[in-house]
């Protein structure tokens, strides 16, 4: 019985965390190079694990072809995450391609806590590199960094 209890505490105590509670992830920057929105649901039973994560990168730089401009984003982009009551590190990687070139698209965010325990502040970085064909070496068209804020509802 003393064993189910302390479990019991134990499921609580977690659930009530800010991360745990949190039911959705959702992060935004605007500034003079890009916008950007991400929005994930946060799985409770899988230790804060995005699920059903997508976004939409707007970039504004006239040095990034059209065809890269507005880039829409799902998990499968996710390549790292992690996540916990103080901080928030995610890393998106993704080939892009159209008629004319090959291209990759590299965006990090890091955020911390602030003292509202819902919301995380810090930077992104993005990097779009492009070249004629997969033989050529690619040519960096942006590397900009910025603020982002993200917040857990």
């Amino acid at each position: 019985m003393r064993a189910v209890t302390t479990g019991l505490a134990i499921l609580l105590l977690a659930a009530s965390s800010p991360v745990h509670a949190a039911e959705r992830l959702y992060c935004a920057a605007a500034d003079e190079v890009l916008r950007l929105s991400i929005e994930s649901d946060i799985s409770a039973s899988d230790k804060g694990k995005l699920v059903n994560f997508r976004g939409v990168v707007g970039i504004k730089d006239e040095k990034v072809p059209p065809a890269f401009r507005h880039l829409r984003f799902d998990t499968p982009v996710l390549a790292q995450q992690s996540m916990n009551d103080q901080e928030l590190r995610l890393q998106l990687s993704s080939h892009l391609q159209d008629k004319q070139l090959v291209g990759s698209f590299e965006l990090t965010i890091f955020v911390t806590s602030t003292r509202k325990n819902e919301r995380f502040q810090g930077n992104y970085d993005i990097r779009i590199s492009t070249s004629p064909d997969n033989k050529t070496p690619r040519d960096i068209v942006l590397s900009h960094g910025a603020s982002v804020v993200c917040d857990l509802h």
